[in-house]
């Protein structure tokens, strides 16, 4: 069902980008009223852009992280693994309330 459900985001991302960048994309799936798990599904960013400054601006729009390209595999391994290790603690911290 998850999975589904997660096909049917990224396929409504593929809609958003023929309209908006990455960081309005974001902005939008962050913020969709019928959908809250927008504001849980990671979201990075690949791209040439490798400032600070652009990634400050992925971070802002609400992207989870900002990888620059070429990619690193074994780096994006461990950004995906630090993202998934951050949602689990923030579970767990929400099922000790």
């Amino acid at each position: 069902m998850i999975r589904m459900e997660r096909m049917r985001i990224s396929e409504g991302l593929n809609e958003y980008r023929k309209e908006m960048n990455g960081y309005e994309t974001t902005k939008a799936i962050r913020n969709l009223p019928d959908r809250p798990d927008g504001k849980e599904i990671p979201i990075i960013a690949m791209t040439a852009n490798a400032f600070a400054d652009d990634e400050e601006r992925s971070l802002a729009a609400g992207m989870d992280a900002h990888i620059s390209k070429p990619l690193d595999a074994e780096k994006l391994i461990q950004v995906i693994s630090d993202i998934c290790k951050k949602r689990k603690e923030h579970a767990k911290g929400d099922a000790d309330i």
